[in-house]
């Protein structure tokens, strides 16, 4: 009962039961991906699936700057085709990384912001470079040394060179 469309899929064909993830990635991610590399899916239901990576596109989207990443998963797990899946690629070894709460970041004209205690409890506007995020955490790549002590939330209504009452 439905009228194909000019370049639309008519059917999917799914060979020897092969299934893989299409899973989207950061740009920021990429270069750390190869194929060959392990991947684990969290699947609804709380399973879990593996796979490997076979390929990563080429193009990335203007819209979400992401790429889409293929993995192959094994004939018998407990995926399905078209179920919605998430998980993680094991791009090499884990590294330390400084962190930040997520509500202490402040992002004003565009600029990413933390702001640190310095002595006499006077804050400074540090401009920082962020990473990966993962929950209510986001990295710091640069611009914030990791024993600074920083405001972890209500930064936006700061400014740089304001005294503030340290909470203990």
């Amino acid at each position: 009962g439905e009228v194909a469309q000019s370049g639309g899929e008519l059917f999917r064909i799914i060979r020897q039961g092969r299934l893989e993830w299409r899973a989207e990635v950061l740009a920021a991610d990429l270069p750390r991906i190869a194929p060959g590399q392990e991947a684990t899916l969290s699947l609804p239901g709380g399973a879990s699936a593996s796979g490997t990576v076979r390929s990563v596109d080429p193009t990335l989207s203007t819209r979400t700057r992401t790429t889409i990443v293929r993995i192959d998963l094994p004939p018998g797990g407990g995926a399905r085709a078209g179920m919605f899946a998430s998980g993680d690629i094991a791009a090499g070894e884990p590294t330390a990384a400084t962190t930040i709460p997520a509500a202490a970041l402040v992002v004003r004209d565009g600029r990413n912001l933390v702001f640190t205690v310095e002595d006499g409890d006077v804050v400074r506007e540090r401009r920082v470079a962020v990473g990966r995020r993962r929950g209510d955490r986001i990295e710091v790549t640069s611009g914030l040394d990791a024993t600074a002590r920083i405001v972890a939330s209500g930064g936006a209504f700061l400014g740089d060179g304001d005294r503030v009452a340290v909470a203990p």
